[in-house]
């Protein structure tokens, strides 16, 4: 069984989407536009580092070059921001003081 079956089959969700999520750090290997494996791998980073402003920041590990590529590289921070209610919701206690 291959590794992207089993993690399917672990997560309970189809084998597209567990190769999506499996390949999501090599964006640049994707050709044509920008589409499902580019949006995982900037959800990805957002997920991680939500307090990063700076797309180029080496601990994202983001492929900007890919992003510049595809004419998305000024969209990080309009991004980062939709997705910070869905992330604080996700982590409660993600910004109340201890």
């Amino acid at each position: 069984m291959s590794s992207r079956r089993w993690q399917a089959g672990v997560w309970g969700v189809g084998c597209l989407l567990a190769c999506l999520v499996g390949s999501s750090g090599a964006a640049a290997q994707s050709t044509g536009e920008f589409g499902l494996p580019g949006i995982v791998h900037v959800a990805d980073r957002i997920a991680h580092h939500p307090e990063t402003s700076d797309p180029r920041a080496p601990e994202l590990f983001l492929n900007f070059e890919y992003l510049e590529k595809h004419r998305r590289g000024g969209k990080w921070n309009e991004w980062r921001e939709a997705c910070a209610a869905a992330i604080s919701s996700a982590n409660p206690a993600q910004g109340k003081p201890s």
